[in-house]
């Protein structure tokens, strides 16, 4: 008799809700009359030019840090680790808020920054990262523990106007064997496994052969994947 392949799933307890970052929109301030780039500090245009030109404020493209770690910070609330959710927007600007000299939100270490001195100050966690590759086991432990990670993936094959990538790594699926053969994942821009012509990302699976490739950055920019665990005494 032939006996039938079972499919395991590993969800992270505390995962939150999906956010697509294709609904993003800049974060502004209005100083006398004009709209003004509330990150780059430039000014946009008259407020009075607001409705004809508000699709302006769209940044659909470079948001996935700020969507993922939204969902991240999610996922510490969910868990009572934070007290308050923080939306995109919210988020967004602390992460402004705290940037170094020369440093811009893409910076791994401004958004540890955030976390660590600002969201996690007062808690028993801390925010930190590593390399993705080779560390499966640490990515699956999280998810064992209840959280997601944040974890950066390289999308050239897929998307080549693209290099690095944000997402959220929730769950995975397993074999027989107990191996992992694919991480359940939220991804703010689609699936990128369609080129992301598909625009929903929400509990995508990107299986191990095409984990590898999202793994091949240049070596001078590995990818890298962030992760809370107790502050080390």
């Amino acid at each position: 008799m032939e006996t039938k392949s079972i499919t395991k799933l590993q969800a992270a307890k505390f995962a939150s809700d999906y956010l697509t970052q294709r609904d993003n929109a800049l974060a502004i301030q209005v100083i006398d009359g004009w709209v003004w780039n509330y990150e780059t500090k430039r000014k946009l245009f008259p407020v009075v030019e607001m409705d004809e030109r508000e699709s302006e404020l769209f940044d659909r493209v470079t948001e996935c840090f700020i969507s993922s770690g939204s969902m991240f910070a999610g996922c510490l609330k969910n868990a009572g680790i934070l007290s308050t959710i923080i939306d995109e927007l919210t988020y967004k600007i602390n992460v402004i808020d705290h940037l170094k000299s020369k440093e811009t939100r893409v910076f791994w270490e401004s958004h540890k920054r955030v976390f660590n001195d600002f969201y996690l100050k007062d808690s028993e966690y801390e925010f930190v990262y590593e390399k993705a590759k080779g560390n499966e086991k640490k990515i699956r432990d999280s998810i064992d523990a209840g959280f997601v990670v944040i974890c950066s993936i390289w999308i050239k094959p897929w998307y080549p106007s693209g290099r690095g990538h944000l997402i959220v790594i929730k769950g995975y699926v397993l074999d027989d064997n107990g191996n992992v053969t694919a991480w359940i994942c939220d991804d703010p821009f689609g699936d990128c496994l369609t080129k992301y012509i598909n625009h929903n990302g929400h509990d995508v699976r990107y299986d191990m052969n095409n984990w590898k490739k999202m793994m091949g950055s240049p070596e001078d920019k590995p990818r890298l994947f962030g992760y809370v665990r107790k502050k080390l005494k």
